[in-house]
């Protein structure tokens, strides 16, 4: 009882101290740059089963916002519990932002506090807070035979009395998973389908043994169903030392299935695309999943990772490299997300930095189209370094540099590849110049996501190298593509990143990067114009809203889930 009574005392003022330490700064900001947007979905196509089983998936991934907003920041719940007490001025945006960025850190301010002074760790949640990368580097070095252990994506590293140690992620979140588990099963036994029978009941198991490659496997299996998901920890982004711990996550959503059809052309073409790239074909993988799915489909619910700061329009997965080169990747596109972000975000952009002779130019079908080709780029190149055989994975390679070099290959070798489907007549000739002028736009859309932000910072490096080599020009304060020499830049910019990913030189990635990842005044003056627009949307989930609703169950009358 003694121990127990100190045990609380000193709880108390721990939270005291927290408390006071988060009160002394009220938000500096007054607007949310966060527009809403309803996301309200047509259920009349669905069964009763289909129904009731999307009910228990969004309850299900309710526990993703939990454990995510755990993994973001090691002291989240006391911010949160004083936040929720917070009587300052601005209570209800410090809240709402909050909300939006899973914790007390601005996503599109480089992570910086907006409520309270502490900055973000680099690390987050995953390692302790005052651990340095050289002596976690340093550990590994001289642990070699933990080194797998302690590089995982589905542990948490706690230190010990000599260095550290890795704890998986079911002991860490054991009660939460089980949470969620409980609800999968459930789903499991309502759905008629038996592929997705199979990946729910595999996911329940995979989410408390820590190994989900049997799980990731029969995901890119499911056929011939609507309703969907697809949950589990996958995204690196947020460990910000290394970019090895992965994130809990979940989509779930209804399949477009007469718009997956219309897209399934891009995926015939895979091989070639994969052939057609300008790189000694060294640094290319020699086989890649050429029958990899590819769905159109509107999200009903989204948590954790996924929806911290920036809403995702469009994923491909999973990311395990053993289950890429053996089955393949999935890409879901979110249409109603997308059109959400065309209309509300990227046209009022391109009004804003666009030439005015260009701007006809702009349309949603070469957005949507290159979030497709980006979504299928990312199997494109090779997850390994030369040589192939030595499987010694471009992630591990990078380290930190990895995901913000992934994700501008992506986006330039999309780009490249809707050249060679605009030459197959599988994209139409009119709209060429469209999908230049369109990723243009959307660059600057995805630099107001910050420049240390994965996306953001890859934009500005396409934007810096596409302009120094003469592909985008500016004119009297507005940008412009340059028709003849776009294409010959691109093509080199994609030349580079897959050199650079396929020799796994970190120092001469960092090098790269540091050089193209610039802001100018100029351009930092320019995208300061553009404050009165938003910069995302704040899904609001109207059909889960209703779910709730139908199922006596007013706790799902929220877009977030912390508490």
């Amino acid at each position: 009882m003694k121990y127990l009574l100190v045990t609380v005392a000193v709880g108390l003022v721990l939270f005291v101290l927290t408390s006071l330490l988060y009160a002394q700064k009220d938000s500096t900001a007054k607007s949310s740059p966060y527009i809403s947007a309803p996301i309200k979905n047509d259920l009349s196509k669905l069964t009763a089963k289909d129904r009731e089983t999307l009910y228990y998936l969004v309850k299900a991934s309710t526990f993703m916002d939990r454990i995510f907003f755990l993994q973001t920041y090691a002291n989240n719940q006391d911010v949160w519990e004083t936040v929720k007490k917070n009587n300052g001025q601005d209570k209800e945006f410090v809240r709402m932002f909050f909300e939006i960025n899973f914790g007390p850190f601005d996503r599109l301010d480089n992570d910086h506090p907006f409520f309270g002074d502490k900055e973000k760790p680099k690390g987050a949640g995953f390692y302790p807070e005052n651990m340095t990368k050289e002596e976690f580097t340093a550990f590994v070095a001289a642990h070699p035979e933990q080194k797998d252990f302690l590089e995982s994506p589905y542990t948490v590293i706690v230190r010990t009395n000599d260095g550290f140690k890795a704890v998986p992620y079911p002991q860490v979140y054991g009660d939460l998973l089980k949470g969620c588990v409980a609800y999968l099963n459930k789903a499991a036994e309502v759905t008629d389908n038996t592929s997705l029978k199979k990946y729910l009941q595999s996911r329940a198991q995979d989410l408390l043994t820590n190994d989900y490659f049997v799980s990731d496997c029969n995901w890119l299996d499911i056929n011939g169903n609507q309703v969907e998901l697809v949950i589990g920890p996958y995204e690196v982004y947020e460990d910000g030392l290394f970019n090895y711990k992965a994130s809990y996550e979940s989509f779930v959503y209804i399949n477009d299935l007469e718009e997956s059809g219309k897209v399934q052309a891009f995926i015939s073409y895979l091989k070639e695309m994969q052939k057609n790239l300008p790189v000694d074909k060294k640094y290319l993988a020699e086989n890649i999943g050429s029958m990899s799915p590819l769905k159109v489909a509107d999200l009903v619910f989204s948590a954790g990772d996924c929806k911290a700061g920036v809403n995702t329009i469009a994923f491909a997965l999973p990311n395990d490299e053993k289950v890429r080169e053996l089955k393949g990747s999935k890409k879901i596109i979110l249409q109603n997300i997308m059109e959400a972000k065309y209309h509300n975000v990227l046209l009022p952009i391109a009004k804003n930095m666009i030439a005015a002779e260009q701007i006809q130019f702009v349309a949603f079908k070469p957005f949507l189209y290159h979030v497709i080709l980006h979504e299928l780029s990312h199997a494109l190149g090779s997850d390994y370094i030369a040589p192939q055989q030595d499987k010694i994975s471009v992630r591990k390679a990078l380290k930190d540099i990895y995901s913000t070099m992934e994700e501008a290959k992506a986006d330039a070798m999309g780009l490249y590849n809707a050249i060679l489907m605009i030459d197959k007549k599988v994209i139409p000739e009119n709209l060429r110049q469209a999908m230049f002028v369109t990723q243009l736009a959307s660059m600057f859309r995805s630099m107001r996501f910050g420049i240390e932000d994965a996306h953001g910072g890859s934009n500005l490096i396409q934007f810096n190298y596409l302009k120094e080599k003469g592909g985008v020009v500016e004119k009297d304060g507005y940008y412009a593509v340059d028709g003849d020499k776009f294409p010959p830049a691109l093509t080199s910019l994609v030349k580079d990143i897959l050199e650079i990913q396929g020799i796994g030189d970190y120092e001469r990635a960092k090098a790269w990067v540091a050089q193209y990842a610039k802001l100018s005044d100029d351009l930092k003056a320019k995208l300061a114009t553009l404050k009165v627009i938003p910069v995302d949307v704040k899904l609001e989930f109207e059909t889960v809203h209703e779910l709730g609703k139908q199922n006596n169950d007013t706790s799902l009358n929220q877009d977030r889930y912390f508490d």
